[in-house]
């Protein structure tokens, strides 16, 4: 929600699942993130302290369906 950024409301829910999951008794956390994610989400992690443990890679690709059943969206190679 673009018309809270920057005010520091994230930070601030950060702290606070933080500090519950310590009293809870937990002692790591971890969460995934786009890395290329324009709304400076990665920036608000690593001031919590979270730091990059392993990246991944993500392939798509869209398949449609052709005119005949026979045909198959993508090439098979045996």
């Amino acid at each position: 929600m673009k018309e809270w950024r920057g005010r520091g409301v994230a930070g601030a829910l950060i702290a606070h699942a933080l500090a519950s999951f310590v009293r809870q008794g937990y002692s790591s956390t971890s969460l995934g993130v786009d890395l290329d994610n324009p709304t400076g989400a990665v920036g608000v992690y690593e001031r919590a302290g979270f730091t990059v443990t392993r990246s991944s890679t993500n392939y798509a690709l869209p398949v449609t369906q052709r005119e005949t059943r026979d045909e198959p969206a993508v090439a098979v190679h045996e």
